[in-house]
């Protein structure tokens, strides 16, 4: 709705439902009084109380870290199907009673889950592309980096997220500078950056991981005369031998998102910001899909193992 009042559009901001709140994100799906019974009674746990939350983000990772795949299973239908009530409310269309949305929901995801079995009851595999972000091994960290450059204002965006083996954010910087790099360059210098963040906050052993596939395989093949960015690959030879315990790889743009996002924040940035086990709210939903795929695959992998059992 902030959009259309950015645009001047005269917007009732009213919760279709109620009808006596503001509505937000996390009213219209978890706080409104017309959703109490799904609030209070749809888990054999209660995981919350009205007003916990300060938004929507917090509840989703409430759930993530206390629920089990079954439950947090029904909870994503839970809040697919209440949104989908909220519209009908919102557009006028005929009434759905929402005190009966836990057991519609559960219902769906049984017809879901038997049309999702082949013979002999084994489940359908889903197959994932090689293009999501990965977790690195427990005891380790991950550093993602990556720079965005603006050429019509001449300035260069760093961004750097340092995860740990179930995805939670252990620190994650944007940085800005005035300059004209070339994108190589750039990206060339987000991996120093990377390396320096990670050794700043103490965050090793770990694995830094870049989109830039030219400047990783120099940094492998220890190629550092390039006359152009020879110094500063010295300097990333310099600090690797020095901490001993950090690997680069190359990784593809699509799992590198939430470095991107820090980096194209940097560029607006007047100062250099830093966070520690938090980031900005513009990668929030970002962070979220990677620890929900990392989720959902070690799901699989249980539901795998007891097929064969």
């Amino acid at each position: 709705m902030s959009n259309l009042e950015r645009r001047g559009v005269p917007v009732e901001d009213n919760c279709p439902i109620c009808k006596s709140r503001s509505e937000s994100t996390l009213h219209a799906l978890w706080d409104c009084c017309k959703l109490k019974y799904a609030r209070y009674n749809w888990l054999p746990k209660k995981i919350s109380v009205k007003g916990k939350y300060s938004n929507f983000f917090n509840l989703i990772l409430d759930c993530y870290t206390s629920m089990n795949g079954e439950e947090l299973g029904l909870f994503c239908v839970i809040m697919w199907r209440v949104w989908f009530l909220r519209n009908c409310a919102l557009h006028g269309k005929p009434k759905h009673d929402i005190p009966v949305v836990v057991e519609w929901c559960r219902q769906f995801l049984s017809e879901f889950h038997s049309c999702n079995v082949v013979s002999g009851g084994k489940p359908v595999r889903c197959q994932h592309g090689g293009n999501l972000w990965r977790p690195p091994d427990e005891g380790f960290y991950k550093v993602n980096c990556d720079a965005w450059v603006d050429r019509k204002e001449a300035r260069i965006g760093f961004g750097v997220v340092i995860r740990d083996s179930n995805g939670l954010v252990m620190a994650s910087c944007c940085q800005g500078l005035e300059g004209s790099y070339n994108t190589k360059m750039a990206k060339t210098v987000a991996i120093l950056k990377g390396i320096q963040f990670s050794s700043d906050c103490g965050l090793t052993p770990c694995s830094l991981e870049s989109d830039a596939e030219a400047v990783v395989n120099w940094i492998k093949n220890k190629k550092f005369k390039d006359p152009v960015y020879g110094v500063i690959l010295n300097d990333i030879s310099v600090l690797i031998d020095k901490m001993g315990n950090i690997q680069i790889n190359f990784t593809s743009t699509e799992a590198n998102k939430v470095a991107k996002g820090l980096a194209m924040k940097a560029v607006k940035e007047v100062e250099d910001r830093f966070w520690m086990k938090d980031f900005p709210s513009c990668v929030r939903n970002l962070v979220l899909v990677d620890m929900l795929v990392i989720r959902y695959e070690v799901l699989e992998a249980c539901d795998l193992v007891r097929s064969i059992d």
